[in-house]
């Protein structure tokens, strides 16, 4: 007969098996950093998405395109969080480190792109056609008026890998997440005027982290053939505040949010 000493040891057991296995699951897995990287990774050029004939001199050669979404049977959860942002007082052109981190918040697994250089595609041994996935992060700013009407920012990570290699992925478990940390410039990444939109002073300036993910595929037929690109993942984080000034010796009259 168990005394009641032991029952106490008992329910002690039990309650410290369900704390230490709720604490290996929720837990960082994985960091990647690309703030001493260089370039970034680009898209083979035979996988680009373009409607256009390969040759010019085999005007009847053309490369279709096709998109459309993936829907999974089973949704999943993911959840896109701006986790740190050096510096936290910016202006006009000014550089800073943003991490980035993506957390599964559902009950079942699930599998990233997690090479932070290209990679070889996919080939089908029998049609030859190819595939590759690619996720690539942006960040967007904007102040005052312009807050929710914001801009793209110069700057991105980008992951990729072949869909059939699993050294590739990266797999978070229920509860685990995993950081990117890039760099970024407080500059319109766009060449079009009308995307740009002019900053103004402002002590809760918004960033905001955006992940797309695509399945980038091609099929060849004769000299032509279709490209795809299809959207697999797209995560928005909420907004983190920032103190944005209009030049960088307004900064000493400013101090960064805590």
């Amino acid at each position: 007969m168990c005394t009641g000493q032991a029952r106490i040891s008992l329910v002690l057991c039990v309650a410290f098996a369900l704390f230490a296995s709720q604490h290996v699951s929720a837990q960082l897995v994985a960091t990647k950093d690309f703030t001493d990287i260089t370039g970034i990774p680009t898209a083979p050029e035979q996988l680009s998405t373009s409607s256009t004939a390969e040759n010019p001199e085999q005007k009847d050669c053309f490369f279709g395109v096709a998109d459309g979404v993936i829907v999974r049977d089973v949704p999943e959860k993911l959840q896109l969080e701006i986790v740190a942002v050096d510096p936290r007082l910016v202006y006009d052109g000014a550089a800073m480190v943003v991490t980035v981190r993506v957390k599964n918040i559902g009950d079942l697994p699930v599998l990233l792109p997690w090479e932070s250089n290209r990679v070889e595609p996919d080939i089908d041994a029998k049609s030859g056609d190819t595939s590759y996935e690619s996720a690539s992060i942006h960040l967007t700013f904007g102040t005052r008026e312009d807050r929710k009407h914001y801009t793209y920012l110069k700057g991105e990570a980008t992951l990729t890998a072949a869909p059939s290699n699993r050294v590739q992925h990266l797999e978070l478990l229920s509860g685990q997440w995993a950081d990117v940390k890039f760099k970024a410039a407080v500059e319109c990444a766009s060449k079009e005027t009308w995307a740009c939109k002019q900053f103004q002073a402002d002590e809760h300036a918004q960033v905001t982290a955006h992940w797309w993910e695509w399945l980038f595929t091609r099929q060849e037929k004769g000299c032509g053939g279709m490209r795809g690109a299809f959207k697999s993942r797209t995560l928005e984080s909420s907004p983190l505040e920032v103190v944005y000034v209009a030049s960088p010796s307004d900064g000493k009259k400013s101090a960064p949010p805590r």
